[in-house]
């Protein structure tokens, strides 16, 4: 092939490929230009919906959801003699979604108590503590809630071994945890697991959905895979609902099952008739399928890309307010942030004075600091305060003032 012939060649191949681009790109334009109104129609009937039947309005919006909040909840429809009414049905309800507990005895007509925040040994606090029968014949269903908090040295194991001296193989201990995380190392060791088989499972508030960036099992070591209970805590607040047949029952249970759903589920921020004008658009012609999944694709590296300039952009919007007003404290301020794709407790911004006191013994990080981290799935949910890797428990009067 002569010099003339490889030239033009390259410019029929190059003309082809521009073009191909000009119609991809038009592909896109047509697309987000007829999706647009269609969403406007769907964000306006939301409104109109709302008006009517206010159906976002959820009485968790207005109560307290921190742990000890959402524990009280739970001990409450656990109890036969709370003011539900409803007698062992919520806890008959969780006792079946567990499956493990086929042998324990029937729950009718056996004495029960309900406890919150029980003290055992240590001081340690177990947050539900669920006893059925007396004497010898007394079973304990114990909860573990850990929606927000990590956990502290040793605390499951404590947990564990008081049960088994008090109850011997007459107790169950669930550790509940957002998306079916387990406990970590610090609190549980792994080669001690197992031999609480029998006596121990993972409950998620929400089963999530099968994509990596929200898959549970991403941030859960393969030991738990035994563990983990196959429903979740938005499966058994939907139970009791459909069980449930006091109305005004039924409108709580609803609002707590979509409440795990949006706060640990990774529920995306569309509405429902926005999810159903995209569904019916996508649906509509194969063409615009092609281009959303090339949207959804590139979604994580954009995400990622927002997040990180983000973080940045605070780091230096902080760093000039230090310097500029705290200015006899810049010299040994540090400032900086890691991002690693919207993992939760994993993204963090932080900064700390190089003065303040490095602690050595550490389940996260080894010194006090004032953080921003993720929360939940980024970039839908955060927190900030001051994080110190000492336990409560284990603070100087020094390390409380300060």
């Amino acid at each position: 092939m002569n010099t003339e012939k490889i030239e033009r060649f390259f410019v029929e191949l190059t003309s082809k490929v521009d073009t191909a681009k000009r119609e991809e790109l038009a592909n896109y334009q047509r697309f987000f230009a007829e999706l647009a109104p269609r969403l406007e129609t769907a964000r306006a009937l939301e409104v109109e919906l709302d008006r009517h039947l206010a159906r976002r309005f959820n009485v968790l919006d207005y109560v307290r959801t921190d742990e000890l909040g959402l524990s009280k909840i739970l001990a409450d429809l656990f109890d036969p003699k709370g003011h539900h009414g409803q007698g062992t049905l919520f806890l008959q309800c969780f006792m079946e979604g567990l499956g493990k507990l086929t042998d324990w005895p029937d729950l009718s007509g056996r004495p029960m108590s309900v406890e919150m925040e029980k003290v055992i040994t240590a001081n340690r606090r177990i947050d539900i503590y669920v006893k059925m029968g007396q004497g010898k014949a007394t079973h304990c269903l114990a909860i573990e809630n850990k929606p927000y908090a990590e956990d502290q040295k040793d605390q499951v194991k404590d947990y564990l071994k008081y049960l088994d001296k008090r109850y011997s193989e007459r107790f169950f201990l669930i550790y509940l945890s957002p998306r079916g995380e387990g406990p970590s190392d610090w609190s549980l060791p792994a080669k001690e697991l197992g031999q609480w088989k029998e006596r121990f499972a993972i409950l998620p508030y929400c089963t999530v959905d099968s994509e990596r960036d929200l898959d549970p099992r991403e941030d859960r070591p393969d030991r738990f895979d035994d563990f983990l209970l196959s429903n979740s805590l938005a499966d058994w607040f939907k139970k009791c609902r459909q069980t449930c047949d006091v109305d005004r029952l039924r409108w709580f249970l609803r609002d707590a099952e979509v409440f795990c759903q949006r706060s640990f589920g990774g529920q995306t921020m569309a509405t429902g008739c926005e999810t159903k004008a995209l569904r019916d658009f996508l649906l509509s012609n194969p063409e615009n399928m092609a281009i959303a999944r090339a949207v959804y694709g590139s979604w994580p590296a954009i995400r990622d890309e927002i997040c990180k300039d983000f973080f940045d952009q605070l780091r230096r919007r902080v760093e000039t307010e230090v310097k500029g007003k705290l200015s006899k404290y810049a010299h040994d301020m540090c400032f900086g942030y890691s991002y690693w794709g919207g993992r939760r407790w994993a993204d963090c911004f932080w900064l700390y004075r190089m003065s303040w006191r490095q602690h050595n013994e550490s389940s996260s990080r080894g010194r006090t600091a004032i953080c921003l981290e993720v929360e939940e799935i980024a970039p839908n949910g955060w927190l900030y305060g001051v994080r110190c890797p000492l336990a409560k428990e284990r603070l100087s009067d020094h390390d409380k003032k300060l």
